[in-house]
């Protein structure tokens, strides 16, 4: 059988289901996209959330989101994104986000795989980072698994998306990230969200694959903002041995472009 992981991303939700950002009701496009996963993906073993739940850090945003995912909750994981305030992520998902207040991380076992989730979150900023700590966590994370093939998620890629204003707010300190990375021959990709739009790279010898937001999309190689005329998406994973296969599932349509 088949093990399907689901990555979604880039929520962006308001204080209110009705509210828009940038003339897009956010909530409406994760209810569609929600449509679509439920009649194609309902027994996901995993669904990873990639950050940016919230547009702002508003506590009802995370409300919302347990709503719209609530009979999906005990398969979902989660970090945050620049966006987010995890003090409120915590405090709205005590069953998902385990540990003490910290890094926002997860680390499970899928069909015999690692998920390791880094919180790449700097608080007030909208570049990334990984704390010294959170790397030392990783590092031991991959010396107790090390006979499992493993998949990282993160907000901030890692590397450049070719696109010039995007390519500003990435992960700042990758350099850290790599040398951790060197001890780990087990790593088979790199998911992250923060980009609103699909991009295929590699850090090293790793491939990464960016995933599309669940609401507003970023045109690619842009010097600046711009918006671009695609549905929705999300990306499905499938691991297959010790090797995965990878994807991306839009909305037919696009109902609301971005302004």
């Amino acid at each position: 059988m088949t093990t399907h992981i689901l990555q979604l991303s880039d929520f962006h939700l308001l204080k209110n289901h009705a509210d828009e950002l940038r003339g897009v009701p956010t909530a409406d496009c994760l209810t569609d996209l929600l449509t679509l996963v439920r009649a194609n993906y309902s027994a996901a073993d995993l669904f990873v959330l990639s950050g940016d739940i919230a547009a702002y850090g508003d506590v009802e945003a995370y409300h919302q989101t347990r709503e719209l995912l609530a009979d999906l909750l005990p398969r979902c994981v989660m970090i945050p994104g620049n966006h987010d305030e995890t003090d409120l992520m915590r405090q709205a998902f005590p069953e998902t986000i385990a540990g003490s207040p910290g890094p926002v991380t997860f680390s499970c076992d899928v069909a015999g795989w690692r998920m390791i989730g880094l919180d790449s979150h700097v608080a007030g900023a909208v570049h990334g980072e990984l704390c010294g700590d959170q790397l030392q966590w990783l590092a031991d994370e991959f010396s107790q698994h090390r006979d499992q093939a493993t998949l990282l998620f993160m907000h901030h890629p890692p590397i450049s998306v070719e696109s010039t204003w995007l390519d500003r707010i990435m992960l700042r300190n990758a350099n850290d990230l790599t040398k951790v990375l060197h001890a780990a021959p087990q790593v088979r990709g790199i998911f992250c969200g923060h980009v609103h739009q699909e991009f295929s790279g590699s850090f090293g010898a790793i491939p990464v694959h960016t995933t599309p937001a669940t609401a507003i999309q970023f045109a690619p190689h842009t010097e600046e903002l711009q918006f671009d005329n695609v549905p929705p998406g999300f990306r499905v994973i499938e691991l297959d041995g010790d090797k995965f296969h990878t994807h991306i599932v839009r909305l037919p349509e696009l109902k609301y472009p971005a302004t």
